[in-house]
């Protein structure tokens, strides 16, 4: 019998939305809910492709991004979008994200990226809040603006490296999906290659995006290894820090 996918991702939803929620049970809420979307495309795109039916239209998404931080958010959420099997062109002057995909896809991704966007924002506070102290330390000298600039500069370093390392466990995830059942792996590989045609005929002039340069290596190491314990619906994750400082 097949899953009732609706009912699961409505009660999902509405637990994430409850303003009685604890923040990273409704994180981790929001997170299950992309992943059970995500299964639920694959299991109407078998479905279609058994009966012999078209395969899910392609369209297009508008998510508006931060521009006061230059590139640093486009870095980090552009290798989720693409783990998860769909294109982006980011438009910097605007702040705005196209993302491109199935219906089913892009559902997936607006409750992904909901859930991805709080926890990035913990996880940038927390990374700032220890290099705030630690800097404060080695250099008892430096006034409170020369702290927080360089503060600034190890966090988006370290937000890049964290949305690289959610993507690596997004794809595993996606293989997990594309091993439960013989078919899901084609149908994953189809929808991508299907998406990304239409990306390249939609936006045929594109050039890739260019990030500022890094300037802290380990701070993105130690993003990218923090984005792997990121809950992306299979478990909590403890984020931490004062909210002092916000990427969104």
């Amino acid at each position: 019998m097949a899953m009732d996918y609706v009912g699961k991702i409505q009660a999902l939803l509405n637990k994430a939305e409850h303003p009685n929620t604890p923040p990273a049970e409704a994180e981790a809420a929001a997170a299950m809910a992309a992943k059970l979307m995500k299964a639920k495309g694959i299991e109407e795109a078998q479905i279609r492709s058994s009966k012999g039916q078209d395969p899910e239209e392609i369209t297009l998404m508008v998510m508006e991004m931060p521009i006061e931080h230059g590139t640093v958010y486009y870095e980090a959420v552009y290798p989720l979008i693409v783990a998860m099997g769909g294109e982006a062109l980011a438009d910097t002057h605007k702040g705005e994200m196209t993302i491109v995909g199935t219906s089913s896809l892009l559902d997936s991704l607006t409750v992904l990226l909901t859930s991805l966007s709080l926890q990035m924002n913990s996880a940038f506070n927390a990374a700032g809040d220890k290099r705030e102290a630690e800097l404060r330390k080695l250099h008892p000298g430096w006034d409170d603006q020369q702290v927080w600039d360089a503060v600034d500069q190890w966090c988006w370093d370290y937000i890049r490296g964290w949305g690289a390392g959610v993507a690596e466990k997004i794809r595993a995830r996606v293989g997990e999906l594309a091993d439960e059942a013989p078919g899901n792996a084609l149908v994953l590989q189809t929808e991508a290659d299907r998406i990304r045609a239409a990306y390249r005929k939609m936006f045929p002039h594109t050039v890739k995006l260019t990030g500022a340069r890094k300037q802290h290596y380990l701070a993105t190491a130690q993003g990218r290894q923090d984005g792997r314990n990121a809950d992306i619906g299979d478990a909590r994750v403890d984020g931490g820090g004062k909210a002092t400082r916000a990427i969104g």
